[in-house]
């Protein structure tokens, strides 16, 4: 059955479909993303093995630097403005930025879908009532059924225990809230996709994964090299997973079938997934971390600028920041996340991929993390 807040996505998206895809074929950029992507901190109280952010967010002089309450309130403001409509937070662990509670709830009244990705160890009975009320999507990462392996991969003593316990917490106390479970699929647990899958649908609860990336500009760098062995027996498992795989709804179903049948491109050659699909980061959605810096994606860290220095309307209607998204079309970055990947294949599939352009894009104005 399809979620109330599900449908209200969908009419939002259907209409800014139309928008992106006049946009592409016009050779039109219009400042008009629907979805922003906020880091709202990169402290975090896990050390996963294929993350490096939380190094981050230890260090005072950065954490410092981390947009303030005033600052993440009139993001917020000049997001709407510009036709925002989900704001979706990330970290880091974003539940332990001060204030967030609050300012999702003003997000909320303002008319904003907001959505959260949390290792799910801090939601306790105190607190889901709030979380619930501040958040119409919360997805909780859970990456094995094993409770010691679990803990292993996220670097975090009884994080399953916890996990799991605000899963159940946040299904008891929804308020028609999309609450699902998150995956990172990698060599230790290919095996269990399936059987996170079943565990969770059987209650109700939606499941996603998306193969683990080895991104280390990015921070995401897989410190353990057998998280990246996925075996000889890959293809096999992996294609078991496609065939099996449960899917809460129809609509569900047909905006991540694709995604997950390519996916194993992307693990046997994270290469060979280029052009794809046609990117619309900067167009569809847009990408800010804790201290403001402007990109067009997690992935792609092409400096755009600072909403401390300039608006964000300023800043994506600036000549560097439509340089970068016409150069995006061409595509030569090689993500295959949740966040971005499932909504441009959909996308894409209007387009005729023939004409998809091959020119390598080496962008003019990359900023990586490691650099700061």
């Amino acid at each position: 059955m399809i979620s109330r807040i599900e449908i209200k996505i969908l009419f939002a998206l259907a209409f800014r479909y139309f928008n992106l895809l006049s946009s592409y074929y016009i050779d039109k950029i219009l400042p008009k993303p629907f979805e922003l992507h906020f880091e709202a901190t990169y402290r975090c109280n896990c050390r996963c093995v294929f993350c490096k952010r939380w190094k981050e967010g230890l260090k005072e002089n950065l954490r410092k630097k981390e947009l303030k309450y005033n600052e993440i309130k009139e993001l917020i403001n000049q997001a709407y403005d510009i036709g925002v409509r989900i704001l979706s937070l990330s970290g880091g662990e974003p539940l332990m930025k001060e204030g967030i509670l609050s300012l999702m709830e003003y997000a909320k009244n303002k008319g904003l879908i907001t959505s959260v990705n949390t290792n799910g160890t801090l939601i306790n009975k105190e607190n889901v009532s709030k979380i619930i009320d501040c958040f119409d999507i919360i997805i909780v990462s859970i990456d094995s059924l094993n409770g010691d392996k679990q803990d292993a991969i996220r670097g975090f003593k009884d994080s399953f225990k916890k996990a799991l316990n605000s899963v159940f917490l946040l299904k008891k106390n929804s308020k028609n809230n999309f609450i699902g479970v998150s995956t990172v699929l990698n060599g230790e647990n290919i095996n269990e996709i399936l059987e996170i899958n079943a565990f969770f649908m059987k209650k109700g609860i939606p499941t996603f994964f998306q193969p683990i990336h080895n991104n280390p500009a990015n921070l995401f760098n897989v410190s353990k090299k057998e998280y990246l062995d996925f075996g000889l027996r890959l293809e096999e498992e992996y294609k078991k997973i496609i065939k099996n795989y449960i899917y809460p709804n129809r609509l569900i179903k047909y905006l991540y079938k694709d995604y997950y049948r390519k996916g194993l491109d992307f693990i046997m050659n994270p290469m060979s997934t280029i052009n794809q699909f046609v990117c619309f980061a900067g167009l569809y959605s847009l990408f800010v971390d804790p201290y403001g810096d402007v990109f067009p994606c997690d992935i792609c860290r092409c400096w755009m600028g600072n909403i401390r220095e300039k608006s964000l309307r300023e800043i994506l209607m600036s000549r560097r920041s439509l340089h970068i998204k016409r150069q995006i079309k061409n595509r030569k970055c090689n993500c295959w996340l949740l966040c971005s990947a499932p909504v441009f294949i959909n996308l894409s599939k209007v387009l005729n991929k023939n004409n998809l352009r091959s020119n390598k894009f080496v962008c003019p104005h990359s900023k990586s993390m490691e650099n700061r």
